[in-house]
């Protein structure tokens, strides 16, 4: 519970809160928890009384996300050579991008060294990935292995988790 002056309480296991010698006058009082949404009404404070504000919050809705795409890109010089090696990933909530998607993923090069990551999605909801070191000829492989966002679930299907990449 805060209230507009800044002064705020937590509630007790039942819900009951008190805040002591909030100012006079009318007053926005705020109720917030984690995977609910908050709810604020107004409260006038007269000297020498108890003023009562009773909430009633409601679940937060949760939205559904997808990876709608993970793929590799290359960057090559002038003469053809690997400079470097880019998983891209990108979460939409169909149709729309998710910004600030926080994504993991697993980069598994030829020799089975992996490289992990993680970052958050930019406002086209993409985010790309780099292993570090050389870029060796075989097989490479990425995984995105984990995408959370508050008030957002990860879809149980219909998602495009890896991709691999064969350098010559």
């Amino acid at each position: 519970m805060t209230v507009d002056t800044g002064q705020s309480a937590t509630t007790l296991t039942g819900g009951a809160y008190s805040i002591p010698d909030v100012p006079i006058g009318d007053r926005s009082v705020t109720a917030s928890a984690g995977g609910y949404e908050s709810k604020t009404s107004s409260a006038t404070v007269n000297e020498g009384a108890t003023s009562a504000v009773d909430f009633s919050l409601v679940e937060a809705s949760v939205a559904t996300m997808v990876v709608t795409n993970t793929s590799f890109r290359l960057s090559q010089n002038k003469k053809g050579k690997v400079t470097s090696l880019i998983l891209d990933v990108t979460v939409t909530d169909r149709p729309n991008p998710v910004p600030g998607a926080a994504v993991s993923v697993e980069i598994t090069s030829p020799t089975g060294s992996v490289f992990t990551g993680s970052a958050l999605t930019n406002s086209a909801g993409m985010v790309g990935f780099s292993p570090t070191g050389k870029i060796q000829s075989g097989t490479w492989t990425g995984d995105v292995t984990g995408v959370t966002k508050e008030n957002y679930e990860l879809a149980t299907s219909g998602n495009d988790l890896s991709d691999t990449i064969v350098i010559p």
